[in-house]
């Protein structure tokens, strides 16, 4: 169905938008479009419950938590762009340093 989209943004509200991420988020990125991956702008879903989970939820917390979304997902273009890659594929490659430096941070504990 990529072939018959006529937008320039594919932002889904819901998990798993395309079939096969790294085919077609090349695919939307040879068109011109701009992909942002569910896991990045769903991610204050998983900001509130992880607030929640503390059990010090604070509502005021969790929105000023979530508001970084915007200045990752800019971050996330920027490095697609540069590094001529697809956005998917940046979110991940981003997602998967802040895995790491955390489990670095755990090790050294």
């Amino acid at each position: 169905s990529i072939g018959r989209l006529k937008c320039s943004v594919v932002a889904g509200a819901a998990n798993n938008q395309l079939a096969n991420e790294i085919q077609h988020a090349q695919a939307l990125m040879d068109r011109g479009m701009v992909y942002c991956p569910d896991f990045l702008i769903n991610a204050g879903g998983l900001i509130n419950c992880y607030t929640e989970y503390l059990g010090q939820y604070q509502r005021d917390h969790a929105m000023e938590l979530t508001e970084s979304i915007y200045e990752r997902t800019l971050d996330i273009f920027r490095t697609a762009t540069a590094d001529r890659i697809t956005t998917h594929q940046a979110a991940l490659n981003m997602a998967e340093a802040r895995v790491a430096a955390v489990a670095t941070l755990k090790s050294r504990r």
